[in-house]
């Protein structure tokens, strides 16, 4: 997200663009809710209004500073910690991750093509990430009027 903002404003500048679409697009069904959304409108916006003051923005901090108004300074890594969990396999696949794959396509087997190379130990980072997101998400204290349902999620067996 944060390298396609960037190409963005990059490309804008040196094609003499005003700036950028700065949008979510939501494919097969879009999954995701805004709090999920934010950190791509938050970077987007600072990047297109001036790339050179906001190329290497903390974005976590300004999140938690302006989107979520949380004073314990965990919300925003929590969901950058959250939207980077992709990373964290070896086997990358265009618009989609191998960890979400099965649930749109379940017929297909792990091991075989979309996740060949796909580890164990890979895996289990993955989940290490996750378990460290939630526990960030447990202590944030968003303020903003619907902070409560920014955090809110569904039970899950070990969570």
């Amino acid at each position: 997200m944060i390298g396609n903002c960037r190409g963005a404003a990059d490309a804008a500048r040196a094609y003499g663009g005003s700036g950028f679409l700065n949008t979510d697009w939501g494919d097969l069904g879009h999954l995701q809710y805004l709090p999920v959304s934010e950190p791509g409108f938050a970077y987007g916006a600072a990047v297109a209004w001036c790339l050179d003051a906001n190329r290497d923005l903390d974005l976590a901090a300004a999140l938690d500073a302006h989107a979520f108004d949380d004073p314990e300074r965990e919300l925003g890594g929590a969901l950058l910690a959250l939207g980077d969990a992709y990373r964290g396999v070896v086997p990358n696949m265009w618009n989609m991750s191998v960890l979400t794959m099965h649930l749109y396509f379940p017929q297909l087997q792990l091991g075989r093509t979309f996740s060949d190379g796909l580890a164990i130990d890979d895996l289990l980072g993955v989940e290490q990430a996750l378990a460290d997101a939630v526990d960030r998400l447990r202590r944030s204290r968003p303020r903003r009027s619907d902070g409560a349902l920014v955090i809110a999620r569904p039970a899950y067996p070990g969570g």
